[in-house]
């Protein structure tokens, strides 16, 4: 009864700051000179300068957003966003603003404050980060442990609380590139939001991350502890593994892995597999294409995620590599549903396979049809498509719709 008054009074104070803090723009620019109020017209030099600012002004859940301009000149982390704070980096200008780290000292670039290891923030999450259009770099010399580009619990919010203004809380992770090299990991998706344990609000969070490229020599991507987690439209090069779901995260938030949405994402050149996991609740991995994986595609061999519940791997295209799937036992094979994937030059698995050939227009990532299937790919299965993206017209149809076109030119 006091743990539900406690959790109760904690919500409803959240709900209460987040409509009483201010939500403020604030400016960087680190080739600026003059005096700095943070403003567009007199920005900060650097990005700490407007963290600062921010928590000076709104000290708790404010969700303010940093707007930081490309320069061509990088920016310097590392950067963390302390408990209780809710912030968005987001790069404007001509060019993708840089944030990085380098030299002997590991670091993560920006990460969100932790608090698990402080009794005193039990009920509290740790801070929400949004990043958008942003190049973020790790490149320090000899990591001793595991250091990220971004380490961060990001999420959209569809909470009753914070309906009036949706447009400014959490906007997930969008539009970034992330380089991590000497053994550092590009990015870790946190989950720790509380109130999925609870019954208090029905509280629509997902943490999301799409449009986003990591490029990496080690795993790329980590999942912590998640629960309602889409990952969409991404693409992943190079790398040992490109996603590595983590188990339990601490004793106060700890629960199972579920509900995961892994959609219509790119992976290119793994050396050792493209999803290493468990066999989770609901977790979808539908619509990626997998091209020049090395290793394994879909690796479920991570006992300390034990299976309890259906995963769906369906509609994807795996391209050569060793196998499609392993398990750490064969009985979890019982609650996988492989349906409906192509195959090519890679063992076929499953139930209604496409054994056959997966054609692209390009194979190089700098292309924007990078990956897309071209008209006589066997992914093209007339009217619906395998893979994360749809193949080009056919070349008849093409010739109509000039065809078409000129027409209606003419007739004006």
């Amino acid at each position: 009864m006091l743990k539900t008054l406690l959790a109760t009074l904690f919500v409803l104070s959240l709900a209460l700051t987040l409509h009483a803090g201010g939500w403020i723009d604030w400016y960087v620019d680190n080739t600026f000179e003059g005096d700095s109020t943070g403003t567009e017209a007199a920005p900060f030099k650097t990005i700490q300068e407007a963290v600062a600012a921010s928590l000076s002004s709104n000290a708790t859940f404010s969700a303010d957003t940093i707007w930081i301009k490309g320069t061509g000149t990088p920016y310097y982390g590392p950067i963390e966003i302390p408990n209780k704070n809710a912030m968005r980096l987001a790069g404007y200008g001509n060019v993708k603003p840089e944030i990085t780290v380098t030299g002997e000292v590991a670091q993560t670039v920006i990460k969100s404050g932790d608090n698990y290891a402080n009794p005193f923030y039990a009920c509290m999450p740790p801070a929400q980060v949004g990043l958008e259009n942003l190049i973020v770099k790790n490149d320090i010399a000899s990591p001793a442990g595991i250091y990220y580009c971004a380490d961060v619990q990001t999420w959209v919010s569809w909470e009753e609380s914070v309906r009036e203004k949706p447009e400014r809380m959490r906007f997930g992770v969008r539009n970034c590139e992330f380089y991590a090299s000497n053994g550092c990991v590009c990015f870790r998706l946190r989950d720790l939001d509380q109130r999925h344990n609870q019954a208090l609000l029905e509280a629509d969070h997902w943490s999301m991350v799409w449009n986003c490229k990591f490029q990496g020599e080690g795993d790329l991507m980590h999942l912590s502890s998640q629960e309602k987690a889409l990952v969409v439209s991404n693409t992943f090069l190079g790398g040992g593994r490109a996603m590595v779901f983590e188990g339990w995260t601490n004793a106060v938030y700890s629960r199972l892995t579920e509900n995961v949405k892994i959609k219509q994402n790119l992976f290119f050149g793994q050396q050792i597999s493209v999803l290493y996991s468990g066999v989770c609740d609901d977790l979808e991995f539908s619509h990626n294409t997998c091209v020049l994986n090395s290793g394994t595609h879909i690796s479920l061999t991570d006992t300390g995620l034990d299976p309890h519940s259906t995963t769906y791997v369906e509609d994807n295209i795996f391209q050569k590599g060793e196998e499609t799937v392993q398990f750490a036992e064969e009985s979890w094979s019982e609650k996988v549903k492989f349906s409906d994937n192509l195959f090519e030059e890679v063992d076929s698995y499953g139930e209604y396979p496409v054994v056959g050939e997966a054609k692209f227009v390009s194979t190089d990532p700098d292309d924007p049809d990078f990956l897309r299937p071209n008209f006589d790919s066997d992914a093209d299965r007339g009217g619906y498509y395998l893979g994360a993206l749809a193949p080009i017209p056919e070349p008849a149809c093409l010739f109509a719709f000039a065809l078409v076109l000129a027409v209606l030119i003419r007739r004006r």
